[in-house]
């Protein structure tokens, strides 16, 4: 009796197609003799297929097998909660891992995403097991050992993913170890170029104010604003000479390094404090 490889179907024996899935029959007579269904899959089947930690997953297993058939059964696999992107990987679940990476890339997705994969990561894992397990068994007169290589060979693990954070996590510290300080090397010269450049436009109002005002002949906090002054959020402004022909302005970012002085030039000269 031939079963079809994709779907498990009892498949028609003169078709060359399967009825239920529409997929390509094996050649019969010269070729093997048809496919195993997964109804017929056994327990050593799975354990060979699973390999590492085949105990527990022929135990979760169990939930949804019922007559053969499988049915969902809310389950919970902590390695797909935490990690779901590399357990796929791990578990050779390509286009599963692949999705799971895409919908990531959505913010917040991961909120609902996470408990969602915890809760059906077993099931997941039992219907690809179920599927590429039909595919590697293509006959029903297969040896022992020809079926044993065939499922472990289709199933087991990807090592790789284990070595990979091994490798991974050092790259990314000594990257970030470079970066993060050079970062925030950017953020305070951004900082004090805001505050240079702040001090620099307070000078020149100042010197409008004293063009249209000649008989002042100081400035003061209260006439700042006369000068077109506008404070600016984090940078303090310090009137140091308030006379006309000498005034001079200074002006430091809550978060930078420097003081920038402004004269009544309207030069700015930077005053690194320790």
């Amino acid at each position: 009796m031939a079963f079809c490889p994709k779907c498990g179907k009892e498949a028609v024996k003169e078709g060359s197609f399967c009825q239920g899935c529409g997929a390509k029959l094996p050649v019969q007579g010269g070729g093997p003799q048809g496919s195993v269904a997964a109804s017929h899959l056994q327990e050593s089947d799975y354990r060979t297929f699973i390999g590492k930690n085949a105990d527990k997953y022929v135990a979760k297993f169990g939930h949804f097998s019922s007559g053969g058939e499988g049915s969902f059964a809310a389950t919970w696999h902590w390695p797909a909660f935490f990690v779901p992107f590399f357990w796929m990987l791990y578990r050779k679940m390509y286009f599963w891992a692949l999705l799971v990476f895409v919908i990531g890339a959505i913010p917040f997705a991961w909120l609902v995403m996470m408990p969602v994969i915890g809760l059906t990561g077993n099931y997941m894992y039992f219907n690809h097991a179920r599927k590429k397990m039909a595919e590697a068994m293509i006959s029903s007169e297969q040896s022992e050992v020809q079926r044993a290589v065939a499922l472990a060979r289709a199933g087991g693990v990807n090592s790789l993913i284990v070595i990979l954070p091994v490798v991974l996590v050092p790259i990314i510290a000594i990257l970030a170890a470079i970066a993060i300080p050079q970062f925030a090397a950017y953020r305070q010269r951004a900082f004090d170029m805001q505050a240079k450049s702040h001090v620099q436009n307070a000078c020149y109002g100042v010197s409008a104010f004293f063009q249209q005002n000649p008989d002042r002949t100081e400035i003061d906090e209260g006439s700042l604003s006369q000068a077109g002054y506008t404070p600016l959020k984090d940078v303090e402004l310090t009137i140091l000479d308030p006379d006309r022909e000498t005034f001079s302005l200074s002006a430091r970012h809550v978060r930078g390094r420097s003081r920038y002085v402004a004269k009544s030039d309207c030069t700015v000269t930077e005053v690194r404090e320790q």
